[in-house]
Protein backbone atom coordinates (compact mmCIF):
# COMPACT_ATOMS: atom_id res chain seq x y z
CA UNK A 1 0.00 0.00 0.00
CA UNK A 2 1.36 3.41 -1.00
CA UNK A 3 0.65 5.02 2.37
CA UNK A 4 2.64 2.39 4.26
CA UNK A 5 5.50 2.63 1.76
CA UNK A 6 5.71 6.39 2.29
CA UNK A 7 5.58 6.02 6.08
CA UNK A 8 8.37 3.42 5.93
CA UNK A 9 10.42 5.74 3.70
CA UNK A 10 10.10 8.63 6.13
CA UNK A 11 10.94 6.37 9.08
CA UNK A 12 14.03 5.16 7.21
CA UNK A 13 15.20 8.79 7.04
CA UNK A 14 14.98 9.09 10.83
CA UNK A 15 11.41 10.08 11.73
CA UNK A 16 10.00 8.56 14.90
CA UNK A 17 6.32 9.14 14.05
CA UNK A 18 4.48 9.72 10.78
CA UNK A 19 0.89 10.20 9.71
CA UNK A 20 -0.87 10.91 6.42
CA UNK A 21 -4.20 12.72 6.07
CA UNK A 22 -6.40 13.51 3.09
CA UNK A 23 -6.74 17.22 2.34
CA UNK A 24 -10.47 16.97 3.11
CA UNK A 25 -9.59 16.75 6.81
CA UNK A 26 -8.44 20.37 6.69
CA UNK A 27 -11.71 21.89 5.47
CA UNK A 28 -12.23 23.83 8.71
CA UNK A 29 -8.65 25.04 9.02
CA UNK A 30 -8.22 28.80 9.41
CA UNK A 31 -7.07 30.82 6.40
CA UNK A 32 -3.32 30.42 5.81
CA UNK A 33 -3.30 27.22 7.89
CA UNK A 34 -4.97 25.07 5.27
CA UNK A 35 -2.30 23.14 3.35
CA UNK A 36 -3.99 24.07 0.06
CA UNK A 37 -3.23 27.73 0.85
CA UNK A 38 0.46 26.91 0.47
CA UNK A 39 -0.01 24.46 -2.44
CA UNK A 40 -3.32 24.62 -4.28
CA UNK A 41 -2.88 21.12 -5.79
CA UNK A 42 -2.47 19.50 -2.37
CA UNK A 43 -4.28 16.18 -2.04
CA UNK A 44 -2.75 14.84 1.18
CA UNK A 45 -0.60 15.97 4.06
CA UNK A 46 2.25 14.00 5.58
CA UNK A 47 3.17 14.99 9.13
CA UNK A 48 6.11 13.46 10.95
CA UNK A 49 8.27 14.10 13.95
CA UNK A 50 11.63 13.36 15.46
CA UNK A 51 11.78 12.91 19.23
CA UNK A 52 14.50 14.38 21.36
CA UNK A 53 16.19 11.96 23.77
CA UNK A 54 14.32 11.96 27.10
CA UNK A 55 17.58 12.52 28.93
CA UNK A 56 17.70 16.08 27.61
CA UNK A 57 14.81 16.97 29.90
CA UNK A 58 16.96 15.96 32.88
CA UNK A 59 20.05 18.09 32.21
CA UNK A 60 20.56 21.21 34.30
CA UNK A 61 21.97 23.26 31.46
CA UNK A 62 19.21 24.52 29.21
CA UNK A 63 21.98 25.29 26.71
CA UNK A 64 22.39 21.57 26.01
CA UNK A 65 18.63 21.11 25.54
CA UNK A 66 18.45 24.22 23.37
CA UNK A 67 21.31 23.06 21.17
CA UNK A 68 19.66 19.75 20.36
CA UNK A 69 16.20 21.28 20.08
CA UNK A 70 17.62 23.56 17.37
CA UNK A 71 19.49 20.67 15.76
CA UNK A 72 16.35 18.54 15.47
CA UNK A 73 14.76 21.31 13.36
CA UNK A 74 17.56 20.88 10.81
CA UNK A 75 17.04 17.10 10.89
CA UNK A 76 13.29 17.47 10.30
CA UNK A 77 13.91 19.83 7.37
CA UNK A 78 16.37 17.33 5.89
CA UNK A 79 13.88 14.46 6.22
CA UNK A 80 11.16 16.60 4.60
CA UNK A 81 13.41 17.52 1.68
CA UNK A 82 14.73 14.00 1.06
CA UNK A 83 11.24 12.52 1.38
CA UNK A 84 9.78 15.00 -1.10
CA UNK A 85 12.51 14.20 -3.62
CA UNK A 86 11.97 10.45 -3.21
CA UNK A 87 8.17 10.72 -3.41
CA UNK A 88 8.52 12.57 -6.71
CA UNK A 89 11.12 10.15 -8.06
CA UNK A 90 9.82 6.78 -6.86
CA UNK A 91 6.09 7.35 -6.37
CA UNK A 92 5.41 9.73 -9.30
CA UNK A 93 3.91 12.26 -6.90
CA UNK A 94 4.36 15.98 -6.50
CA UNK A 95 5.64 16.93 -3.06
CA UNK A 96 6.26 20.23 -1.31
CA UNK A 97 8.46 20.10 1.79
CA UNK A 98 7.44 22.74 4.33
CA UNK A 99 9.52 23.56 7.36
CA UNK A 100 8.23 23.47 10.90
CA UNK A 101 7.65 27.23 11.05
CA UNK A 102 5.79 27.63 7.75
CA UNK A 103 2.74 29.87 7.97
Amino acid sequence: MLENDIKELIASYGADVCGIANINRFGDAPVEFNPSDAFCECQAVIAFGVALPKGLTKVKSRLIYGHFNNEVCRIVDEIAFKSAKTIEKDFAGLAVPLDNVHK
